[in-house]
């Protein structure tokens, strides 16, 4: 992809580019002189064995997030999410992707709760056959341009544990180990 700046940027590209690296892929709306702020990411879910069984979209929609998990082969039931600081999922255990994303330094509690981790989401469900198909709005959430964005250098990552989450346990609400993960950057 070229790089221009705002002198020699010709007038014809468009203000929408796309770019994909090693499964994640985030897209960007610039404001015409080289200067962008994503509005959607996606990444690859992955579980312990390095295995793709699923994807995660986010999508800025004003001041909030919408994310979207869709994954397989996940235990029936219910399972802890988090968003996590890192943008890492090294097998087997996903322990380099850090702890929950939570700029403000609360504790783990009730999604969206203004005590909790930002990273603290709501629980997903793997139906009878072993699939997720979630759809979480995280309100006044930002991939970029605020002053805790989401996507900072080292990204993040969305991590799937073994159980349910009780929203009350320091740090991750006693929710398992880490089965899988999807990088997001």
């Amino acid at each position: 992809m070229a790089v221009f700046d705002r002198f020699t940027k010709p007038h014809f590209m468009l203000p929408l580019a796309l770019l994909i690296t090693s499964g994640a892929s985030v897209a960007y709306a610039g404001d015409g002189y080289g200067r962008a702020a994503p509005t959607a990411a996606k990444g690859d879910i992955i579980n312990g064995a390095g295995e793709k069984i699923g994807t995660v979209t986010l999508r800025q929609q004003g001041g909030d997030v919408v994310m979207k998990i869709k994954a397989k082969h996940v235990s029936t039931g219910l399972h802890g999410a988090h968003l996590h600081a890192v943008g890492n999922c090294t097998i087997p255990d996903f322990k380099d992707a850090g702890g929950h994303w939570n700029p403000s330094a609360q504790h783990h509690g009730q999604p969206g709760a203004d005590t909790a981790h930002r990273g603290d989401l709501p629980m997903i469900s793997a139906n009878a056959a072993g699939r997720v198909n979630a759809t979480i709005r995280l309100q006044g959430l930002h991939l970029s341009g605020d002053e805790q964005p989401l996507l900072d250098a080292d990204g993040a990552a969305v991590v799937i544990h073994a159980t349910q989450d009780d929203y009350r346990t320091d740090p991750a609400g006693n929710s398992g180990a880490r089965i899988a993960c999807a990088v997001i950057r």
